[in-house]
């Protein structure tokens, strides 16, 4: 489904920034112990890649997602071969969302001629060379954890030396993380979210009494409109569905929520983040790479779809009719205990 987005989702800092809060707020230290997983993980591993930096000795990263995101170039990037090597950092496909508790664990090797690492809706990521590469054919085998079976798996070198991970489905589901996970961080993921009580409810059964929760996702986004008003004048090309649901949350209505589930609320903080494009050409390419991935409009509309998106989003943020085109997205940190 297509997914509203801050335009800075994409990158780095506001992602250590996130990190560092976590750090800060709730006193991490040490996590060499500690089993911690990254709720939404997307494309670029941010949140990841700030935790490894962060923390580059942990006792286990679980970067998740509902959708297959992890690649090639996640997978052959040099600051994460080594994690990945180790098993100390696994993709798992989970949906945070999920009510049937039917969410599977997957992980693997990324083909060469492919971005997609896996297939199935299952499988596991903890996994240790027990044999020399040299052999051409190698065993590999689950570690054995409170969550995965031991379970063989096969890889083959080829010519190149490249290495290619077989699929595998082991069965798996929020269940097996219960009562497991030290360590909670979730950015950019709850405004996709119309459920946000499981989401909170799921996050908590899956945290060890004492485990900490760091999440943040935006409750006010221009674009959300946008995107909705856009695709309801322009149904007749709409692909498929929205799952934007974040507008004008409470943050006082949250608050109560996770407090009622039972999470020790340590801070929730809601900021006004300014942003600006600075032309109209900037702001269309943002504008259409997200009316893309729903509305297929045709050629011959396509300069009348243009205008009318520019339009509607000036008209959305009051805009002054001249300057750089400034707009604000609120974000929500919630830093949480679970007692």
């Amino acid at each position: 489904m297509a997914q509203a987005r801050a335009p800075n989702e994409g990158l780095p800092g506001p992602a250590h920034e996130f990190i560092n809060r976590c750090k800060t707020e709730l006193n991490w230290e040490d996590l060499s112990n500690d089993t911690l997983m990254d709720i939404g993980c997307g494309a670029h591993f941010l949140c990841t890649r700030a935790l490894l930096e962060k923390f580059p000795r942990m006792g286990c990263l679980f970067a998740t997602d509902k959708y297959r995101v992890i690649s090639k170039k996640i997978m052959e990037d040099e600051f994460f071969a080594e994690y990945f090597r180790n098993s100390i950092l696994q993709f798992h496909l989970v949906d945070i969302a999920d009510s049937s508790e039917s969410s599977g664990m997957v992980s693997g090797k990324a083909d060469t001629g492919s971005s997609m690492m896996v297939n199935g809706k299952t499988g596991t990521a903890s996994v240790r060379l027990t044999d020399r590469l040299a052999s051409g054919l190698v065993s590999f085998y689950l570690l054995r954890n409170p969550i995965m079976d031991r379970t063989p798996v096969f890889i083959k070198k080829t010519d190149s030396g490249k290495i290619h991970w077989r699929h595998w489905n082991n069965g798996s589901s929020l269940e097996d993380y219960r009562n497991r996970v030290n360590k909670i961080v979730c950015r950019n993921v709850l405004q996709h979210i119309t459920n946000k009580e499981m989401a909170f409810q799921n996050m908590y059964d899956l945290l060890r009494p004492g485990g900490h929760a760091g999440i943040m996702f935006i409750i006010a986004n221009p674009f959300q409109t946008w995107l909705q008003k856009i695709s309801t004048n322009w149904a007749q090309y709409r692909r498929i569905g929205l799952s934007c649901t974040t507008l004008q949350i409470s943050k006082t209505v949250l608050q109560d929520c996770i407090e009622d589930i039972g999470f020790r609320v340590v801070r929730c903080e809601r900021s006004d983040v300014p942003l600006q494009f600075l032309n109209d050409q900037s702001l269309l390419r943002e504008l259409l790479s997200l009316s893309t991935v729903i509305l297929e409009i045709p050629e011959d509309r396509m300069t009348q779809f243009k205008e009318e998106s520019v339009s509607i989003f000036k008209e959305l943020i009051v805009y002054s009719g001249s300057g750089p085109i400034r707009y604000e997205v609120s974000e929500l940190l919630l830093l949480a205990i679970k007692p």
